[in-house]
């Protein structure tokens, strides 16, 4: 029998991803007032993105994540989004390799799917990590100024101090309990 992947259990509406694929900002915003959280997933879609409205679209994000809505990037991720997209975006702390790893198919690990590609030899699932925290610094020099991670900017974020991590679990668990978006 071929393999049914997970078993866990999703809730339909929690399959639905809609991208905001229309060409300027304000019908973007008319459509997720109008489906509002019926939508778990919002994606800005590449027509949405090119418009020229890029950083006011970040802006609006921003409000409405101080509002309440969850999103699952933080306020400074968005944030750090428009020097990441005028190619300004300073080294910032990546945890990658040190608070996650990327298990390749070979059974071979990576820090972080941008180096999935590296042929640097970072340890594998036999032999243990190989993460020497002086050369992943050094890489993470070049770049993180080019790679904003959700993942990694996230867990960056919310590991950096109690307040944050209790901030993350908040969250997530009021809107588990209450099945909000």
């Amino acid at each position: 029998m071929p393999d049914q992947g997970s078993q866990k259990s999703i809730l339909v509406r929690d399959r639905l991803i809609l991208a905001l694929d229309v060409p300027d900002i304000e019908p973007a915003k008319e459509l997720v007032a109008l489906l509002g959280d019926s939508v778990t997933f919002y994606k800005v879609g590449l027509e949405l993105f090119m418009s020229g409205r890029y950083f006011e679209l970040v802006d609006w994000l921003i409000e409405k994540n101080r509002e309440g809505y969850v999103m699952v990037n933080s306020v400074e991720h968005l944030c750090a989004m428009k020097p990441f997209i005028r190619r300004t975006l300073a080294p910032w702390p990546c945890q990658a390799g040190n608070l996650s790893l990327v298990i390749r198919l070979d059974g071979s690990f990576a820090p972080c799917f941008e180096l999935y590609g590296s042929d640097e030899d970072w340890g594998n699932i036999y032999e243990g990590p190989k993460f020497d925290p002086d050369r992943l610094s050094k890489i993470k020099m070049r770049c993180t100024p080019t790679c904003l991670s959700t993942c990694n900017f996230q867990v960056c974020h919310y590991s950096s101090s109690f307040l944050y991590t209790f901030q993350w679990l908040a969250k997530h668990a009021y809107s588990s309990v209450l099945g909000t978006s």
